[in-house]
């Protein structure tokens, strides 16, 4: 049906309940992602963010890495891997998802090899891809993990994954395999087609584009939990290596998105579209900015802004659970001398209680049977002491608190200070009940309810939200427990080592009706009336 505006619309036809209203002008976008065209595009968005970017600005190129790809300076040119001698010049950095069977890496064995030439024919796709792009950029050198770090040696390893910051923060551009599940997938893969044929009523063929819109959530979220077609997202690492760069160019399964600290662009023209919100990497950046001028009557954004970092974090996935804190050191590096302190593990010195208030929920129902993670990746009082899960703070705006610490300490595994760590301790002492576990009812994801008593016999009940996979790593009937007391409604559940006196943190204990289980607590004597019974206790927790 069509009708005369009478909207403002100068009279002109307009179709109403038509499902053309639906469908807009859009740019064409070429099928093969590594055209003439989409080159071209890539060096519009990277002179103009080079030269008109403040926020994206770099003084002058970056000190290239201990190692390089060499890529050459023509097409058909043998890339090979460059020792580098502190010079500064141009290079781009690649990040990509490992897969399950990356086999082409440099080791020892064949580190001389590579020195002297790369094997196209023989590299994964990605890699060959981030090759081509980087030479028709008119960029020398190339920095990939794999090639570019030892693998297998641990020194080597640890040194380079130590200068993360510096890798990635130095680079001109970072490419990005968004889209592929391995390096074999390549950079990009060739985009649906567009192109339609339509035949008239006169018989007459018409050639006409056409495609889905084009949405870029995943510039927003923090990480790709929430969409199977940016795996590469989803990893620890390149979660940092997101955030740790200057320019990062998203090879998508149907565009190319550009993503720097100032803007963000898009093959489809979404960006152009009125307003649109910050990317994920501009708001870490302005986080990074502002917290050179934080002061204390700020903390509380501070806090908020680093405690969505960790959840953020710790939601992504990692082959080897000892990556856990070296994966998110580059971040930490690049927060460093800033209002935040001192770091010990996943915890700021500034205003650290709050920190401490967080609970660890896992990817997988929880079952009361399975087997536990033997693997040291941090102090049970960090959140990054967790794998397989996620991690949800308690922000707590007040000050208020019952417990105050008297220190804290962590024990780095090699030189780096804020990578792998081998130990670590806090001291907090606050309002302390000694406990044994009765019985415990079990509600899976949710969390459980303990029935406890007490040293002169009463008999309570607490909800407990455990740090483990299976319930039976945390408790058992008959453990004794001691529930240290944070605030009106938040207590660290901990055991302690009979023979050492040592505290470890198994869980914590919520009084917040969010669960469900204000039934099963009536029953009992609930931890807020017992506050008469606890003990000022100093409370050593590894």
């Amino acid at each position: 049906m069509m009708t005369a505006g009478t909207d403002g619309s100068n009279g002109l036809l307009r179709f109403v309940g038509s499902p053309w209203v639906g469908i807009h002008p859009g740019v064409p976008i070429s099928e093969d992602p590594f055209a003439h065209s989409c080159l071209q595009q890539i060096r519009v968005w990277l002179q103009d963010c080079i030269h008109h970017h403040s926020e994206c600005r770099q003084s002058e190129p970056g000190r290239l890495p201990t190692r390089v790809i060499d890529v050459g300076a023509s097409i058909d040119a043998t890339p090979c891997l460059y020792v580098s001698k502190g010079e500064t010049a141009p290079y781009t950095t690649l990040s990509y998802r490992w897969g399950t069977n990356m086999t082409f890496r440099t080791t020892k064995e064949n580190l001389t090899t590579h020195q002297k030439a790369l094997d196209m024919e023989t590299l994964p796709a990605t890699f060959r891809d981030a090759i081509s792009v980087t030479r028709r950029l008119g960029i020398r050198y190339l920095w990939i993990d794999a090639l570019c770090i030892v693998q297998g040696d641990n020194e080597d390893w640890r040194r380079e994954s130590g200068r993360m910051a510096s890798v990635y923060g130095s680079s001109t551009l970072t490419l990005s395999a968004t889209s592929s599940a391995s390096p074999d997938a390549g950079l990009s893969q060739r985009r649906p087609s567009t192109v339609y044929f339509h035949e008239d009523f006169t018989g007459t063929k018409h050639e006409v584009h056409i495609r889905r819109p084009i949405y870029h959530r995943f510039l927003y979220e923090p990480n790709g939990r929430r969409d199977t077609q940016y795996p590469t997202l989803n990893r620890g690492w390149c979660f940092q290596e997101r955030l740790l760069s200057h320019r990062v160019l998203h090879f998508t399964h149907n565009e190319m998105v550009w993503d720097c600290r100032s803007d963000w662009l898009c093959e489809c023209g979404h960006d152009s579209e009125g307003e649109k919100d910050e990317s994920y990497l501009q708001t870490f950046h302005k986080f990074r900015q502002r917290l050179r001028t934080k002061h204390g009557d700020q903390v509380w954004d501070v806090h908020q802004q680093w405690g969505q970092i960790i959840e953020s974090y710790c939601s992504t996935s990692l082959t080897y659970e000892s990556d856990m804190l070296p994966a998110i050191s580059g971040i930490v590096q690049s927060l460093q001398n800033t209002v935040l302190g001192r770091y010990f593990a996943g915890l700021w010195e500034l205003d650290i209680i709050p920190q401490l208030m967080w609970h660890y929920i896992p990817t997988r129902p929880r079952r009361s049977f399975g087997k536990p993670t033997t693997e040291y990746v941090a102090p049970s009082f960090s959140p990054l002491s967790r794998t397989g899960g996620n991690i949800y703070y308690h922000y707590q705006k007040e000050k208020e608190f019952k417990v105050k610490v008297t220190d804290i300490q962590t024990t780095p595994l090699g030189s780096d200070p804020i990578g792998a760590v081998i130990g670590g301790h806090i001291t907090l002492v606050g309002p302390t009940l000694a406990v044994r576990v009765i019985s415990i009812t079990c509600y899976l994801e949710s969390g459980a309810t303990v029935r406890f008593s007490t040293s002169t016999g009463q008999i309570g009940s607490m909800n407990f939200m455990p740090d483990a996979n299976e319930y039976h790593e945390a408790i058992q009937p008959d453990d004794q427990l001691f529930l240290l007391q944070f605030h009106s409604w938040f207590w660290l559940v901990l055991r302690r080592d009979d023979q050492t006196g040592i505290f470890r943190r198994i869980g914590c204990s919520l009084y917040r009706d969010t669960f469900g289980w204000t039934q099963d607590l009536e029953k009992t004597l609930r931890l807020e009336d017992m506050a008469h019974m606890m003990l000022d206790m100093t409370l050593v927790i590894h």
